[in-house]
């Protein structure tokens, strides 16, 4: 709806305005009138206003100077001047003023009505042609995209030099600098191809809009960069900073931006993601190097499942020595797998007797290793990784000074394994089984579920499931239901228990669900039942 706003000092002119025009027929909105140019300056600028009604000759600010000073603040303002004579160096400024109307009082209804139709007709016009605009510009920025992208994804895959990229991207309007280094992160949806089940094209173009802008603005928080979408479900970022590659400050940068990214994309799209970081580099020509490694780094997902953050850095063994270290792994696992504290630790002790003298970097590729060898054992013994992963030790490393301190963080690493492990071997222990009817038989009244009596004994739900079938013959919700039935054939064969309850102290919060459940069972209705005990 196109908003007309009436000024005129003489209040039988404005209001007669005001209640006779017939706006709806005109597809227009009267959103009142003003007594002043003052106070009409004061009701535009909180009021959306397309068409202004105005006589020319008013005290304090005439007509004139408040179309001047409204056409500063908007252009394509339409405005219909009313006067009470014939002043052609008023009519002349008005004209100047690109008036849409110049009326003579009295104002007749039709020449009124005419000139609205005029200034409403100019106004949409004036939209159409913003709107147009306005989409051929989001075509033409779309394309300029889609183009820098193409160039970008062509200088990764080494389809052309650096130079020749940042050619090509001035030619389309786009500046991009490396400074003193450089970094490539790979990001990955993670389980994409479920969210492709319920995603149509447009959410995909929408979510690849809105990740896009987030890295960018997250990139922006610490250092320059470019972010390029390339495959669905992928986007590479190259971080720049001026830091040189060896300095403490660039790793650190490089932190913030990955986790800070991963954080706000969970938080504000609920969108897991995992991150490959390849080396910090600074030869230009070096960007397809450093884009390999991103994404081998990011390879390792596989292993180390969802919201990974891996540093390439750790993952590649450079030195024949860091090999040979790497080769006590099966004996450390080994030991590992049985909880042997004190084994472990004195394996750990050689590793680090050997380590002494070698750089940090060989320190953090073997712990790396080690962890990613430990974090298989973990999957295979489905250990709670919840209490393993308090922190993200592959951080702690990446950000490690000294092989001291590295080999600190695996040592710790591989205690809480140990604990976890120590956990599970209550299931050596066949008071667990016990312990855990009696849990059940405990809480039959309430809402009880599997993964609630598996955080009780300290197991994983399917690694509990698999040794209570094993151990009773029946899974947790067929002994369950058996035990919810014997405590209500119990209690039926108590007259002064009505059945309401009954239900209720085995779980049933419905009186009548109990008894469908019952009958299921039982083959007869809990009233059928208890009236053969009566």
């Amino acid at each position: 709806m196109i908003n007309v706003l009436i000024v005129d000092d003489e209040y039988h002119i404005r209001e007669g305005i005001n209640d006779s025009i017939p706006w709806k027929q005109l597809d227009l909105h009267s959103v009142g009138t003003a007594v002043s140019g003052l106070d009409a300056w004061n009701k535009v600028k909180i009021q959306k206003i397309s068409i202004v009604i105005l006589d020319i000759n008013m005290p304090d600010m005439d007509g004139l100077e408040l179309a001047q000073r409204l056409r500063v603040e908007n252009k394509n303002m339409q405005f219909i001047f009313l006067t009470g004579y014939d002043d052609f160096p008023k009519v002349k400024k008005a004209i100047e003023l690109g008036a849409s109307d110049y009326l003579l009082k009295p104002v007749s209804y039709e020449e009124l009505c005419t000139a609205l139709e005029k200034a409403a007709e100019s106004v949409r016009e004036q939209e159409h042609s913003k709107k147009y605009i306005e989409v051929l510009e989001g075509k033409i920025l779309e394309s300029v995209e889609i183009t820098a992208d193409i160039i970008w994804t062509e200088l990764l895959h080494r389809q052309r030099s650096y130079l020749e990229c940042v050619k090509s991207l001035s030619e389309i309007g786009m500046e991009f600098t490396l400074n003193n280094s450089y970094t490539v992160i790979s990001v990955s949806i993670d389980h994409y191809s479920r969210l492709l089940e319920r995603w149509d094209v447009q959410d995909c173009k929408l979510n690849s809009y809105a990740l896009s802008k987030l890295a960018n603005e997250v990139i922006d928080l610490f250092a320059n960069g470019v972010v390029i979408k390339g495959q669905p479900g992928y986007l590479t970022l190259i971080v720049t900073s001026g830091y040189k590659p060896d300095a403490r400050r660039s790793k650190t940068v490089l932190n913030h931006i990955v986790k800070e990214f991963q954080y706000k994309c969970l938080d504000y799209y609920n969108l897991s993601t995992s991150i490959g970081v390849s080396d910090i580099h600074e030869n230009p020509d070096d960007i397809h190097k450093a884009y390999q490694e991103s994404m081998q780094a990011l390879e390792y997902k596989s292993v180390l499942g969802e919201k990974s953050i891996i540093y390439f850095e750790l993952i590649e063994p450079k030195a024949a020595a860091v090999k040979q270290v790497l080769n006590k792994e099966l004996y450390l696992l080994s030991e590992l797998r049985l909880g042997n504290e004190v084994a472990v630790d004195d394996i750990l002790n050689k590793i680090i007797i050997e380590l002494q003298g070698r750089s940090i970097g060989d320190g953090k590729i073997i712990s790396t290793q080690l962890m990613i060898y430990a974090i298989r054992l973990i999957a295979e013994n489905e250990l709670e990784k919840a209490d393993i992963f308090k922190e993200d030790p592959f951080a702690q490393i990446y950000n490690a000074e000294t092989v001291a301190d590295v080999m600190a963080v695996i040592t710790g690493f591989f205690h809480q394994i140990i604990q976890e492990i120590k956990k599970q071997h209550r299931l050596g222990n066949p008071n667990v089984i016990e312990d855990a009817k009696q849990w059940i038989r405990e809480h039959i009244s309430e809402d009880i579920s599997l993964n609630k009596l598996a955080n009780y004994v300290h197991m994983s739900p399917n690694y509990f499931s698999a040794l209570f079938k094993q151990a009773t013959g029946e899974t947790f919700m067929e002994f369950s239901t058996r035990t919810r039935f014997e405590l209500a054939k119990q209690l039926l064969i108590q007259p002064e228990i009505k059945i309401f309850q009954i239900a209720e102290k085995i779980g049933y919060a419905d009186a009548n669900y109990f008894s469908i459940a019952f009958k299921k069972n039982e083959g007869m209705t809990p009233s059928q039942y208890r009236a053969r005990y009566l």
